[in-house]
Protein backbone atom coordinates (compact mmCIF):
# COMPACT_ATOMS: atom_id res chain seq x y z
CA UNK A 1 0.00 0.00 0.00
CA UNK A 2 1.55 3.32 -1.05
CA UNK A 3 0.26 6.61 -0.02
CA UNK A 4 0.38 9.82 -1.17
CA UNK A 5 2.59 12.33 0.22
CA UNK A 6 -0.43 14.65 1.32
CA UNK A 7 -2.17 11.25 2.59
CA UNK A 8 0.31 10.05 4.52
CA UNK A 9 1.86 13.84 6.14
CA UNK A 10 -2.76 14.18 7.43
CA UNK A 11 -2.36 10.23 8.69
CA UNK A 12 0.74 10.84 10.36
CA UNK A 13 -0.21 14.21 12.15
CA UNK A 14 -3.88 12.56 13.02
CA UNK A 15 -1.80 9.90 14.61
CA UNK A 16 1.31 11.74 16.24
CA UNK A 17 -0.39 14.86 17.37
CA UNK A 18 -4.24 14.86 17.04
CA UNK A 19 -5.45 11.78 18.29
CA UNK A 20 -3.21 11.53 21.80
CA UNK A 21 -4.31 15.60 22.51
CA UNK A 22 -7.68 14.19 21.72
CA UNK A 23 -7.21 11.49 23.98
CA UNK A 24 -5.93 13.60 26.95
CA UNK A 25 -9.02 16.05 26.11
CA UNK A 26 -11.38 13.00 26.95
CA UNK A 27 -9.62 11.36 29.86
CA UNK A 28 -9.55 14.38 31.64
CA UNK A 29 -13.06 15.50 31.18
CA UNK A 30 -13.80 11.79 32.24
CA UNK A 31 -12.11 12.35 35.34
CA UNK A 32 -14.20 15.76 36.07
CA UNK A 33 -16.85 13.90 35.68
CA UNK A 34 -18.12 16.00 33.04
CA UNK A 35 -18.22 13.18 30.15
CA UNK A 36 -20.05 9.36 30.41
CA UNK A 37 -17.91 6.53 29.36
CA UNK A 38 -14.70 8.72 28.41
CA UNK A 39 -12.72 5.22 29.40
CA UNK A 40 -14.73 3.25 26.23
CA UNK A 41 -13.72 6.67 23.65
CA UNK A 42 -10.05 6.48 25.03
CA UNK A 43 -10.19 3.15 24.38
CA UNK A 44 -11.67 3.38 20.93
CA UNK A 45 -9.38 6.21 19.53
CA UNK A 46 -6.63 4.45 20.75
CA UNK A 47 -7.25 1.53 19.04
CA UNK A 48 -7.92 3.59 16.01
CA UNK A 49 -5.01 5.39 16.22
CA UNK A 50 -2.54 1.96 16.95
CA UNK A 51 -4.48 0.65 13.59
CA UNK A 52 -3.35 3.81 11.44
CA UNK A 53 -0.43 3.96 13.02
CA UNK A 54 0.55 0.39 11.96
CA UNK A 55 -0.75 1.21 8.17
CA UNK A 56 1.06 4.17 7.49
CA UNK A 57 4.35 2.58 8.70
CA UNK A 58 4.13 0.28 6.38
CA UNK A 59 3.75 2.65 3.68
CA UNK A 60 6.80 4.12 4.43
CA UNK A 61 8.85 0.98 4.55
CA UNK A 62 7.00 0.37 1.10
CA UNK A 63 8.54 3.66 0.01
CA UNK A 64 11.59 3.36 1.86
CA UNK A 65 12.07 0.08 0.18
CA UNK A 66 11.32 1.07 -3.61
CA UNK A 67 14.04 3.88 -3.24
CA UNK A 68 17.09 1.01 -2.70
Amino acid sequence: MKLSNKVYDVLKYAVTIFSPALMTLIAGLGTADLMANATTYVTVIGLVTAFVGALIGVSSNQYHKEDE
